[in-house]
This record gives structure tokens, sequence and C-alpha cells, in this order.
């Protein structure tokens, strides 16, 4: 009966590894990232009806807006104005042409910026495009190397009631739950700031640097004045929700620190600071981005058969969430493969409980 656990779950995860493995061929992106990118557009015209997408990872996102209620076109099929311009990957078209042409006159321009091996002086000319061709402009970070900047011809002030209202669109809360992001002050934990705040960076750093997020962020907490309370919004829920996003910003500051520290091969010293950002917000997106890397790696290491390397992983995934019983349940079946058949079976009923645990839940 034993063996037959061991070689099901097995078999599991390398389904597992396989279906991670081909939802990576559309984009370079995990899905909760992209599902945030998606979210952040919207929280900044939430009052979106229609989407036009552009770029050849584009489509990567569509599902996302669609399930969110847009109607949603592509150059080829667009017609008329837009209130998103949602911009993934390389265009035909320039940016500034995008806009003239499908752009709304109070709509938002979303542009994804992958960063993944892109230096700072080719950066610095794609964020002075969109500085350009918008008025006012706002970077958000919710992944790792999976930045957005969404930006409008003029400044206006959002109401905070209507970005609250995005998180109840009928048909979204699979996806945001997916994201693992269902607050709005969880989305503003990915807030860098106005667009012009982080020009200066390139100033201080040289071009051929690989960009990184921590030459953006800064240390104090950004203003967000862009933002419209009005007097719909409870008194003590503004209050609340004030207090959380600053609390949500401190964290990322947190996550930062802890990707700086992995930067310079500090993997102890980076998990512990990751482990204590979990604790105060397991949903912050740029973690979440963190540990879908970690199981990604996992799963590619499983797959050739280094359970050693797998079972690192798993590890440090449980440093940081300990009370994931699938990822438990993925060591325990490492360890039995590397012979340590008495801790694997420990692992495996500590995975159990918690699984039994979150079920109860």
């Amino acid at each position: 009966m034993k063996l037959k656990f061991w070689l099901l779950a097995g078999l599991a995860l390398m389904m597992a590894g396989c279906r991670k493995a081909e939802e990576q061929e559309a984009s370079p992106s995990f899905v909760p990232a992209r599902i945030v990118s998606t979210y952040l557009a919207m929280l900044e015209k939430p009052t979106a009806t229609r989407c036009l997408l552009a770029g050849t990872r584009c489509e990567a996102y569509r599902e996302f807006f669609v399930r969110a209620g847009l109607a949603v076109d592509d150059q080829d099929t667009g017609k008329g104005r837009y209130d998103i311009v949602f911009i993934a990957g390389e265009t035909k078209l320039p940016v500034k042409k995008l806009a003239e042409e499908w752009l709304s006159s109070n709509g938002v321009l979303a542009r994804v910026t992958d960063v993944r091996e892109k230096r700072m002086e080719v950066l610095a000319e794609e964020f002075r495009e969109l500085g350009e061709v918008t008025g006012s402009a706002h970077l958000w970070m919710p992944g790792i190397e999976d930045w957005i900047v969404v930006g409008r011809k003029t400044p206006v002030k959002i109401k905070l009631s209507a970005m609250m209202d995005i998180f109840s669109r009928e048909g979204g809360f699979d996806d945001l739950s997916a994201a693992q992001c269902l607050s709005l002050p969880e989305l503003f934990a990915s807030y860098a700031g106005e667009l012009e705040a982080a020009m200066p960076a390139f100033g201080n750093v040289p071009g051929e640097t690989l960009a990184r997020p921590q030459f953006f962020v800064t240390k104090d907490v950004p203003d967000i004045n862009w933002i419209d309370v009005g007097a719909d919004v409870e008194p003590d829920i503004l209050e609340e929700m004030v207090k959380e996003v600053r609390s949500m910003q401190i964290i990322r500051r947190l996550v930062l620190e802890g990707g700086m520290l992995a930067d310079e091969q500090k993997i102890d010293e980076a998990t512990d600071a990751w482990s204590r950002a979990a604790l105060r917000n397991p949903h912050d997106p740029m973690l979440v981005d963190r540990l879908e890397r970690l199981w990604k790696n996992a799963d590619a290491f499983f797959r050739v058969g280094n359970f050693a390397l797998a079972a690192k992983c798993y590890e440090t995934y449980l440093m940081i969430r300990p009370n994931d019983w699938q990822s438990a349940e993925a060591l325990s079946f490492c360890l039995m493969q590397l012979g340590q058949r008495e801790l694997a079976e420990e692992v495996h009923k500590k995975a159990m409980r918690l699984r039994d645990g979150n079920e109860a839940r």
C-alpha cells in the first residue's frame, strides 16, 4: 500500500510539473503576475468596459479581462476608442501611434514591462517613450521582473469606492483568488510611485546594469494623492484602508530586501527576510512570484530526477510558507527517493495534518 502511495504521489507531481511547463510556453510571466497586471490596469480605470490588446504577448492577458467583464479586441478587430489600451511584448506600431489611434480621451495606456535581462539604458528609453505619451503615469511592480506602467493623457483623481468595486466584478473572483490578491491594499503593495519620480534612478545606475526593482523603490512609502477618497467611504473603513496600504508597502520593502540578499548569494538571510514578510503578508504579489519560481525550479529538478535539489527547493518554500501541505508532500516524496524513509514518513504525516487542517477550515 505504501509503495502504491509513493508511486501515485510521484506521478501526480510529474503531471503537475508538466502542466506548469506548458503554462509557461505562452509567456515568461507566471499567472499570478499576469492577473495582478490586468487588475492594476483596471484599478486606474475602474469604469472601463472596453479594452484593446496590443503586442506579441498580449494574448496571455485576454482571458482575465474577459472574465472581469470587459469587451476585448485586438488591432485586427478593434473599432473606435478604448478605455484601456493594454500592451505586452513587441508592437507593430510605436506606442505613441497606438495611443493616438485607439485610446479614448480619458482612457489609460498600460504597458507590461518585462525586465528580464534588460539593461537600464534600454529600460530608460522605454520609460521615456511612455512618459512622452502620457501626462501622468504610475509604475507598478507585481513581479520580480514583471512590471507595468499605467498612464493617461491628463492627471485625474480616481474614486476609492470605484477602485474597491473592481473586486466585485462578476467572474473575476476566481482569478484574483488564483493570484492570491483579494484586497485593494494587497494590490497597492506593488505600487512604486510616479513614473516621473522613477526617472532619476537611471542617472544613479550605470546604463549596462541589469534593471532591478530596488533601483526604483524609495525608502519612504510613496504618496498616493491621486486617489479621491470622497464621501462615499465610511471614515473607519478609510482609516483601516490607509493603514493597510502603508503596511503592505513596508512589507514589500522587506521582500525587496530578501531579493537583494539573494542577489548577493546570501540565501539563508534572504529566506529569513521572505519568511518574515510572509508572516505579515503572505499575499504580496512579488513574494508570490518568488514562490512560483521556487516551485517551478523544484518541478524542473524533479522531472530530471535530481531529487536532492528538488528537495532543497521544497524545503526553502516551506521555510517561507510552513503551512503549505502540497510542498510538504512533494518534499516527502523526494526524501523517499533519496532513501531517507523515516524522515519522509514524518514529513508525509505533517503534510496530511496540514491538508486536513485546511479542509476543516
